[in-house]
């Protein structure tokens, strides 16, 4: 197949596909859902570039390849059951905008790691990602320190937690870009860590400073236990997946009074409330659960009525602050049962990694997990997005790109 010759219209659109990305940090300190609508267009433009160049059908080969492998298939199968079960929730309209708030980054990923199988990034992505991560770090900084000048300048809300999702977000892209050869100096690694972890020390985010405290074991325990880490971690959350849906009940009895009552800060009392709460739901419709997305509206949802009434008003708190849970309440034991294989799958592949990727993806998955294990919505788009260009940038070669005019050979990766 014969590739078309690069012009500047079409390295142009590589251009800002890639620069889009490495802004994507700065963006999402000032429009903290903006992540799923940067990578879209990112995705779009790389894959424009591509065609343009000839390289379309070897786009489609790639990208097929991604979504059949046996990780690929499971992720199918769990969308097609997503999407199954909002047959059966109380509003299937909110249900379906859910589904597509996931879709879409999830796509986006995918394409932009099939583009990179194709075409490695220009040499300059990596430093001004990198780049970006700090400043959006430092404004992080600057912003919850000083009172937010920024944001008022500009008129935006000035709540503190409005600086989580960049926050989070800058934590998850930190662990694929301390491995690329432009990052090999110890100083600019040290630089990275120290500048994202302040963001994380001085931001409102509970759950962001328990992913980095639990990035940084992971990362520590496969440095001594490389073979072994990935099914400890595995394992660990594995387990943890099974419990949920009593975990509100086993944290309400085991966890000491004093430790709750020291981390009131962040809520803990009614994080054990609410998961006690959705655990009675999960536990009301195991073979179904409510439907993808119907979490948002479990409080109207008919299973409500089967719940003790003083734990029916947290279920109105908009989703059960544990992703493993969500997943037990929305699509019941068979989406429990696929997200157990999807780890499984996931645990082989860090097995197979080499020792960089496996000490940076085991970052952050623990990261990613322990943040889900405690916040934010399982389905929301930023933390999709987020996940996604994370797992994308972690699936790239350690090795220095290549200019954006050099593909491989069709249908050929790098």
């Amino acid at each position: 197949m014969a590739i078309a010759t690069p012009t500047p219209a079409l390295d142009a659109l590589e251009g800002t596909g890639h620069g889009l990305l490495a802004a994507l940090p700065v963006i999402m300190v000032f429009a903290n859902r903006s992540s799923p609508l940067v990578l879209g267009l990112a995705a779009l433009l790389l894959t424009a570039s591509l065609v343009g160049h000839g390289l379309g059908p070897t786009l489609t080969r790639k990208a097929s390849a991604l979504w059949l492998s046996p990780l690929g298939r499971v992720g199918m199968i769990a969308l097609g059951w997503a999407a199954v079960s909002t047959a059966w929730s109380a509003e299937p309209g909110n249900s379906l905008r859910a589904f597509g708030e996931l879709l879409v980054p999830v796509l986006a990923s995918m394409i932009l790691a099939a583009c990179w199988q194709i075409r490695k990034p220009p040499d300059w992505f990596v430093p001004a990602l990198s780049v970006g991560l700090c400043l959006s770090g430092l404004l992080i900084i600057v912003e919850v320190k000083l009172g937010f000048p920024f944001r008022t300048a500009y008129g935006g809300r000035l709540d503190l937690y409005v600086e989580n999702r960049p926050t989070i977000t800058a934590l998850l892209l930190l662990w694929p870009l301390l491995i690329w050869p432009w990052q090999r100096a110890l100083a600019t690694r040290i630089a990275m860590v120290a500048i994202i972890a302040g963001a994380v020390t001085v931001s409102y985010s509970g759950a962001a400073k328990l992913g980095l405290a639990a990035g940084l074991a992971a990362s520590g325990l496969t440095w001594l236990l490389p073979r072994h880490a990935p099914r400890l971690g595995i394992g660990v959350l594995i387990g943890l997946l099974c419990i949920q849906p009593f975990v509100g009940t086993i944290a309400g009895a085991l966890l000491p009074e004093p430790l709750v009552k020291a981390t009131e800060e962040a809520h803990s009392r009614e994080r054990i409330a609410i998961w006690q709460s959705f655990g009675d739901v999960a536990r009301a419709r195991l073979a179904t659960g409510i439907g993808f997305g119907a979490s948002a509206r479990a409080g109207q949802d008919a299973v409500a009525g089967e719940i003790v009434s003083d734990r029916r008003e947290m279920l109105d708190v908009g989703h059960p602050h544990d992703a493993l849970l969500q997943g037990w309440v929305e699509l019941g034991l068979p989406g429990a049962a696929l997200i157990a294989w999807m780890l499984v799958l996931l645990c082989a592949l860090l097995e197979r990694a080499t020792k960089l990727n496996r000490l940076s993806g085991l970052g952050l998955f623990a990261s990613a997990s322990a943040i889900g294990l405690v916040g934010h919505g399982a389905w929301q788009g930023w933390w999709v997005a987020a996940i996604g260009l994370a797992c994308a940038l972690l699936a790239l070669p350690v090795r220095a790109p290549a200019g954006p005019c050099s593909p491989s050979p069709p249908g050929r990766g790098p």
